[in-house]
């Protein structure tokens, strides 16, 4: 074609910035047909204006090479002088030589020739994607990247209106080249986490930092982690600790226009947990000095997968290449063999349930070339939920084994393949917890514990504090592990401190977690100022709470929240009585209503991170005293938290119970959660119809149950994990016989039947509860909203920053709005985005808010996947971000 060239150039990065945000297309028209010049001049002139054009052109060309870049097809239409000198003119895109000039060398350029006269012009180019030109009539060009590399769809047609530019779309302009009417194109979501194969206990990093706008910017980052749909995480960039299995990440990209992007990825955490224990042992090695590796992992998926794994492979990579020999001679008669065994002869040796007994041997070869050998089992190791499995590798001839190895171990689990890699020292210490304590004088002192004596510590301090600081002021022994205090490292009365662990040894020997480069960082907010929450006062005067609780009853601290229960009624009026069974038989209400524990019940786990009391089915109980059976006579309600393995009997005076009487002979009985012959529970009056549950609760699960009772209308209702199960009509009237016994049912001829199993939270109501009142008490999750603060300092969009101390296990979360008030009315105009706490004292800014104001209120959101879990909140505060 004449004026149509598709030589490409070459790439090199651009300098030109161009978006959606331009607001004027400049356009210049160039005068010409200039007159009266000889054929010497004319050329000159045309020179001079092919260079104009060349520029004018190469601006735009460059421009779509940059939308090219960051995806979608891309055409742009764009007019200039379509003569110079009254003479055509021809252009193409070259590269090479051809772009070689006195002045410049690049690898592409546009060059410029008049058709009638000998005048040329050279124009170079910087471009990294294929960008074609081609020329229409009256000097208008059409330039297009067409399926680059990060291509999502086709070009769209053009329309006439001059001039425009096309993303995808066509963009209206007014007469002075304004965009009046965008359409906008969505933004580009893009994720990466590491590592690459996360394991159980550990934190995965997701980064979004490739996502982009091609015509604007990304103002938001949401993560939903849960497959659900729900977004409840903020931020570019982010660390989790994920449960082991297989999880769906899901991030959104938010532009400045409302446009949205979503991207998911799948990712597998390795559930097979590495022991933090590779030593040296000399067990099983022929008494010539050397030494062999030995190991453990732990499976420790959860019941939603398969419940065993099956380990299939090894991994062994010594850092230090000169153990290249590995053999294990041990001698027939046992005494050189790992467990005494002579039978024990291989260099690979399982114990699968970690208990002395060798259940898998594998020979191999004797040489370990670099990068390690992968040895397949010859005896696959199957792992049980919550079993661990100990490794023997041996022996290396050349002794004490003191640099790092590679382990890896291979297995398969729910039908696929997974792996859990890592590299550690023989003999190294593991630091379980750094912890920043802040004392009352305000003295700030460090602790690291680990699970051996450590004899060299050093942490560089940030914040508020700075420098390093070293030197193990006192070390005591706690369980299995040892804590290391460094006292009164500064004093701080408000603000934020910062500690990176950076060195941790034992004899030399760096702990897993800080070698390296590795650090581990842990910081604290000292909260002051006007807008705090932490005393047992401030979270007193809340505005509305729901299934949290800040008391000093069992297991609660006033001075925090967690999940559970107050000791007030939260739908009304009429709790009677409240046993937390965290230890103590105290009624939490101040009722009067205090029992005392016959017969030694055990504790045991209990719900949202409390204890139990755990009921051995033959003499275990609570005694309240008969005015437990004033309550529950007649029109009653009973909410408890049940845990247990054992069914009952079909005859209701047989089968055990939480609470009530059998009258021996008689029909003036009533039976509170007992069980029957299928491991279903329910409520009866007398000999009349039971409700029971459809629900067999006798699986060794937690499971809540309500039963309510009407003694005006015989009205009997059972409930399980807040729903409905089971209504049905039975006597009237109250029940007369008394009784005064939690964990059993009452027997006037003697012969009680106790309850076997863990029973926890048990409350007592003189009323029927509601539907939602139960589903309401079974519900893991609960939400508070604080009283207003008001202070003098203004806090807005650009200084806010909420800091917090928080307890946050793994499959439990907590959730922070700041909500604010302008105009002082007591209301909130607006909240900010959600923030979700991580475990730690962290600051975050607050974002979402549009204004300043000196009233805040926060609300706050805590969840649980898991019924013996619970997040706790310490404190929580906004401050001026520093």
């Amino acid at each position: 074609m004449t004026h149509g060239f598709t030589d490409r150039g070459v790439s090199t990065q651009i300098s030109h910035v161009f978006g959606i945000a331009i607001t004027t297309l400049l356009i210049v028209v160039l005068v010409s047909g200039v007159t009266g010049f000889v054929h010497d001049e004319r050329a000159t002139i045309a020179d001079s204006q092919l260079e104009t054009v060349g520029n004018q052109l190469a601006s735009q060309v460059e421009r779509v090479d940059e939308l090219g870049q960051h995806g979608g097809n891309v055409s742009v239409e764009t007019s200039v002088d379509s003569t110079v000198v009254g003479t055509d003119y021809r252009v193409r895109i070259a590269d090479g030589e051809a772009c070689q000039t006195g002045t410049f060398h690049t690898d592409s350029c546009l060059v410029l020739a008049g058709t009638d006269i000998d005048a040329s012009a050279k124009v170079p180019l910087n471009l990294t994607t294929d960008v074609g030109i081609e020329a229409n009539a009256g000097g208008r060009f059409r330039l297009s990247v067409v399926d680059s590399p990060a291509s999502t769809g086709t070009v769209q047609p053009l329309v006439d209106r001059q001039p425009r530019i096309g993303i995808g779309s066509s963009f209206e302009v007014d007469r002075f080249g304004t965009v009046v009417s965008p359409v906008n194109r969505p933004p580009i979501a893009k994720f990466t986490f590491s590592p690459g194969m996360p394991r159980s206990g550990s934190e995965v990093r997701f980064e979004a930092g490739e996502s982009f706008d091609a015509d604007g910017e990304i103002v938001a980052y949401k993560w939903d982690f849960g497959a659900d749909g729900t977004f409840d995480a903020l931020g570019r960039n982010l660390s989790r600790s994920l449960d082991p299995g297989p999880h769906e990440v899901t991030l959104r990209v938010v532009d400045n226009e409302g446009g949205t992007t979503n991207v998911t990825r799948r990712l597998r955490v390795s559930g097979l947990a590495y022991g933090g224990d590779l030593d040296d042992t000399n067990d099983g090695a022929d008494g010539g000095g050397e030494s062999a590796l030995t190991f453990s992992v732990t499976n420790e998926y959860p019941d939603t997968v398969d419940t065993s794994v099956e380990i299939v492979e090894i991994l062994v990579d010594p850092k230090d290449d000169s153990l290249t020999e590995l053999e294990n001679d041990c001698d027939d008669g046992g005494n050189d063999c790992l467990f005494g065994e002579w039978d024990n002869d291989e260099e690979i040796l399982v114990d699968d349930g970690d208990d002395g007994t060798v259940d898998s041997r594998t020979a191999t070869d004797d040489y370990i070339p670099a990068g390690g050998q992968i040895i397949e089992l010859e005896d696959p190791v199957r792992v049980s939920d919550g079993d661990s499995a100990r490794f023997w590798i041996g022996q290396f001839a050349e002794g004490d084994l003191t640099d790092a190895f590679d382990i890896g171990v291979r297995y398969r689990v729910d039908g696929r393949m997974n792996s859990t890699l890592v590299t550690d020292v023989p003999g190294s210490p593991n630091v379980d917890d750094v912890q920043i304590e802040h004392e009352a004088d305000d003295d700030v002192n460090l602790v690291v514990l680990a699970d051996r004596q450590l004899d060299t510590v050093e942490f560089d301090l940030g914040g508020d504090l700075s420098g390093t600081a070293t030197g193990i002021d006192s070390t005591t022994a706690t369980g299995d592990l040892y804590r290391h205090e460094l006292n009164v490292v500064g004093s701080l009365s408000s603000g934020t401190v910062k500690a990176n662990l950076t060195v941790a040894e034992a004899g030399g020997v760096p702990a897993f977690e800080t070698r390296g480069s590795k650090t581990i960082n842990e910081s604290l907010a000292v909260l002051s100022g006007d807008y705090v929450w932490q005393s047992p006062g401030d979270w007193d005067g809340a505005t509305d709470s729901e299934g949290v609780v800040h008391a000093s009853f069992g297991d609660r601290q006033s001075d925090r929240l967690a999940l559970g229960y107050p000791a007030a009624d939260q739908f009304g009026s009429g709790l009677a009585g409240y046993w937390s069974l965290d230890g103590t038989a105290d009624d939490a209400t101040g009722s009067g209503l205090s029992g005392s524990m016959v017969g030694g019940p055990g504790s045991d786990l209990g719900v949202f991170g409390t204890a139990s009391y755990q009921f051995d089915g033959d003499d275990d109980y609570v005694d309240i005293g008969d005015d437990l059976g004033d309550v529950h006579r007649g029109t009653s309600s009973l909410s408890a938290w049940v845990q247990t393995a054992a069914s009952g009997n079909p005859q209701t005076w047989q089968s055990p119970g939480i609470l009530g009487i059998e009258e021996n002979g008689g029909t003036d009985d009533i039976f509170w959660g007992w069980v029957d012959q299928f491991g279903q529970i329910g409520i009866q009056a007398g000999d009349s119809a039971a409700a029971m549950s459809s629900t067999e609760i006798d699986d060794g699960q937690w499971h809540h149950v309500a039963m309510t009772y009407n003694a005006s209308t015989g009205q009997e209702q059972v409930f399980v994990d807040g729903d409905l199960e089971d209504s049905v009509t039975t006597r009237t009237g109250p029940t007369g016989t008394d009784f005064g016994s939690i964990g059993r049912i009452e027997d006037t001829a003697g012969s009680e039947e106790y309850f076997d199993g863990n029973l926890d939270e048990v409350r007592s109501y003189d009323r029927v509860l509601s539907a939602s009142a139960v589903e309401e008490l079974a519900d893991l999750n609960g939400t508070l909203t604080t009283g207003w603060q008001s202070g003098t300092q203004p806090l807005g969009p650009s200084n806010a920053s909420l800091q917090y101390a928080a307890d946050i296990p793994s499959a439990t979360g907590i959730n922070v709005t700041v909500a604010a008030d302008y105009d002082g009315d007591g209301t909130a105009e607006e909240r900010s985005d959600v923030i979700e706490l991580r475990d730690g004292q962290n600051a975050v800014d607050v974002t979402g808010l549009s204004g300043t104001a000196r009233d805040f209120r926060i609300e706050v959101e805590l969840e649980t996947g898991s019924v013996v879990k619970s997040p706790t909140l310490k404190r929580v505060g906004l401050t001026e971000d520093a």
